[in-house]
């Protein structure tokens, strides 16, 4: 276990919130709030490498595809086709996170030259040969591009994942052409459905999930790498999911389960 500082504001000052463990297997962890900035996470953390495996591994990974990817694959495809339909014009992808490559199959299928960034073998393995999509098996923080190399880059429930959230999206802001976008979309710690259920809430997953953002929060972070937000939004509502009217009021006030956001770096401009 490792004793993190804030990766938002390097903050040590923190308030425990909650803990949670996983069934008999994951013992439980602490969620903190930081007293500096809001942010809430993980604390204290597995090391990197300890985080990494869970990725790497090819039994948990495989189990990974068989029970929770592909019983969820066309209600995912439909949310990939949603936002590349809200997608700036653009001819160079970068998909990080990309997992079996949805979104990757989805881009190529409009026209974009995409490519997907993703640790798990298995994972990369299956985008390639299943949906033919160009995959990168690496982590993001080993990761190697051109500096403006790409349009735009995807980080798709991406950032909760990682142990150093600020570098990835630094990196990407590096990857990016001026003119680019940042798509970023994470669970939203603002919601009804966790104030109700506490850490019963499905997003609450302290082996896996290591941050929670707000909408302020996200919007911190993504300034402090050199973004300029351009739109946010927030998406889908576990109990009105089946009631579009209600659901639609839940994300107009920014109460939806998913935040979803739309960056430039400072300077260029999205759309």
């Amino acid at each position: 276990m490792t004793t993190v500082a804030c990766n938002l504001c390097g903050s040590h000052n923190h308030r425990w919130i909650l803990s949670k463990g996983q069934g008999d297997t994951v013992p439980c962890r602490d969620l903190v709030r930081c007293l500096g900035c809001g942010l809430v996470f993980v604390h204290p953390c597995l090391a990197p490498d300890e985080i990494l495996r869970q990725y790497t591994d090819e039994r948990l990974q495989r189990e990974y595809l068989e029970q929770r990817y592909l019983p969820r694959e066309e209600s995912m495809r439909r949310f990939a086709e949603m936002l590349l339909s809200e997608a700036p014009a653009g001819t160079r992808l970068l998909d990080v996170g990309a997992g079996p490559g949805l979104l990757v199959s989805a881009a190529r299928k409009r026209g974009w030259d995409a490519v997907g960034l993703d640790p798990s073998g298995p994972s990369v393995r299956f985008a390639r040969e299943r949906l033919k999509a160009p995959m990168v098996e690496s982590t993001v923080e080993s990761a190697d591009f051109d500096p403006a190399r790409f349009d735009g880059i995807s980080m798709v429930e991406v950032l909760e994942h990682l142990t150093d959230p600020r570098g990835a999206v630094s990196k990407a802001h590096r990857w990016l052409s001026p003119s680019g976008f940042l798509l970023v979309t994470t669970p939203n710690w603002d919601n009804p459905v966790r104030w109700v259920q506490g850490s019963d809430w499905e997003a609450i997953i302290p082996s896996g999930h290591l941050y929670y953002f707000t909408r302020r929060t996200l919007g911190r972070l993504l300034k402090l790498c050199g973004f300029s937000v351009e739109r946010i939004r927030t998406h889908g509502l576990t109990w009105v999911n089946n009631r579009p009217r209600l659901r639609r009021l839940a994300e107009c006030f920014g109460l939806g389960e998913t935040l979803i956001v739309w960056a430039r770096p400072a300077g260029g401009r999205v759309g």
